[in-house]
């Protein structure tokens, strides 16, 4: 299970402002003001690598993604993609190949976008559930990145996620202009982080 909450921002000259038109300074609020204050008094030297202080974020309309995704609430039937190991598969998202909706015994045959490691690479045709669009909608998140990105998770990815990740980064470490991806993981008492796979999965 790896569970990720993406933020994305721009940052627009003369967009700092509140709904009511006031400056945003100092955090936003007392309370930001006072986490500022605090980190600057005591971890000045990490400012810009491990904490920063932006006033002119903007957020898009869905930038608060839902999980499972809006369109399948309601629903009792979901046709799920089964794990699929073989020949037949795809072997990073453990997902039947197809090439029509005739192969995948009810669920859907479509293209995959976080297949993608490489620039000009086609997606790969797979037979995915609703579930798997949140691999595509955080894969298009990070690759989109122009400056840097953040994904943090209480745990590590594995499975599915841990491919979508991989050929987010790879695709991004090949560009001219290198955005900062940076992963943050949750290590917690009874948890089951490993630093070294987890190092070695991202390296991969």
């Amino acid at each position: 299970m790896f569970s990720v909450a993406p933020l994305a921002a721009c940052s627009v000259e003369g967009e700092g402002t509140s709904e009511g038109g006031d400056e945003l300074t100092g955090g936003g609020s007392y309370v930001g003001t006072a986490v500022i204050a605090r980190l600057r008094a005591e971890h000045a030297t990490e400012e810009g690598i491990t904490w920063s202080d932006s006033n002119d974020a903007r957020f898009d309309a869905d930038w608060l993604q839902q999980i499972p995704a809006v369109n399948t609430w309601g629903s009792s039937n979901l046709p799920a993609a089964p794990t699929c190991i073989g020949s037949s598969c795809d072997s990073d998202f453990a997902l039947r190949n197809c090439t029509s909706n005739a192969d995948c015994d009810g669920s859907s045959c479509a293209p995959l976008r976080a297949t993608v490691a490489h620039e000009g690479d086609a997606p790969r045709r797979l037979c995915v559930g609703p579930s798997d669009e949140t691999l595509d909608t955080l894969y298009d998140m990070i690759v989109s990145a122009k400056q840097s990105v953040d994904v943090s998770s209480l745990t590590g990815p594995d499975g599915r996620f841990e491919a979508m990740l991989r050929n987010a980064t790879t695709r991004t470490s090949e560009r001219a202009n290198l955005p900062t991806v940076r992963y943050i993981f949750g290590s917690f008492p009874g948890g089951y982080l490993n630093v070294s796979e987890t190092l070695r999965t991202l390296n991969a």
